[in-house]
């Protein structure tokens, strides 16, 4: 991924992005800000992984935890939204999941995108040892981001 066009792009259309990151601890801020001039659209991640980090910092409800979990189509979606609202950022990513190694569910994962219009989420199976579940949870974020930026410059809806 050509981190370095895609902070191009967002500079383009005056955007700005934060993120939520419970499965990837990080990646995804770490993704962005290898990349140099970052900081006039990056404004922060949040790596909420407890279920009380959520809450506290992101405003994740418990009764969407109880109903649902933290690994779940919900939970990403509050995340994301929580995460836009806390950095004041156009546009917001999550990533939530089980990364392993052990578990029933282990690869289920899902990365949310929250725009100033609704937020989306995408559901990922995924296969591999621990830390490459993470970081292709990771790379996913970054590539839903580039597309999404890159569709708007070109007027292409979703």
């Amino acid at each position: 991924m050509n981190t370095a066009r895609l902070l191009d792009l967002l500079r383009d259309q005056v955007l700005t992005v934060s993120a939520a990151e419970s499965i990837t601890g990080g990646l995804v801020a770490d993704a962005l800000v290898s990349t140099k001039g970052v900081s006039s659209v990056f404004c922060g991640s949040a790596v909420v992984y407890t279920d009380s980090t959520k809450q506290q910092v992101l405003g994740v409800r418990q009764s969407t935890l109880d109903a649902y979990t933290a690994v779940s189509p919900e939970c990403a979606s509050e995340m994301a939204d929580g995460a836009k609202r806390l950095f004041q950022s156009s546009l917001s990513l999550s990533t939530t999941g089980f990364a392993g190694p052990e578990g029933a569910h282990v690869g289920l994962c899902y990365v949310g995108l929250a725009d100033e219009h609704q937020t989306r989420i995408w559901q990922l199976k995924l296969k591999g040892s621990r830390n490459d579940v993470r970081k292709m949870v990771a790379l996913f974020a970054i590539s839903v981001l580039y597309y999404k930026v890159r569709g708007k410059q070109h007027g292409i809806k979703e």
